[in-house]
């Protein structure tokens, strides 16, 4: 990716599983492959390694990646528990809709 070594380090079994679900994130992953990303799904990073500079990442599984750059991004869960007691359907965290197709909510909204 424009010169540089990439590879992702991510605990789930796809990437953005929890946004995009198993398939779209196998197929995501599938793109990147093509473009030089490796990726190391079913692990996450324990820390960071180096004297005054990250040298290394240590996944959890034990592995050190070198690197010289880090990028973390931190995802989110939904907290559901509001939008299903005003009535919105609420399924594999997500809010799919709600009785009247008005409600806002967290994740993805289809009208009825």
């Amino acid at each position: 990716m424009l010169g540089a070594d990439v590879t992702v380090v991510d605990p789930l079994e796809a990437p953005l599983e929890r946004v995009l679900g198993p398939e779209v994130g196998q197929s995501l992953q599938g793109l990147h492959v093509e473009l030089g990303v490796q990726f190391r799904m079913g692990s996450g990073g324990a820390r960071l390694l180096g004297d005054g500079r990250v040298e290394a990442v240590e996944t959890l599984d034990g592995a050190h990646l070198p690197a010289e750059v880090v990028v973390v991004a931190v995802g989110v869960l939904p907290r559901t528990e509001l939008a299903a007691a005003a009535g919105i359907t609420v399924d594999a965290q997500r809010c799919r809709r709600g009785r009247d197709a008005a409600h806002l909510g967290a994740g993805r909204l289809r009208r009825r």
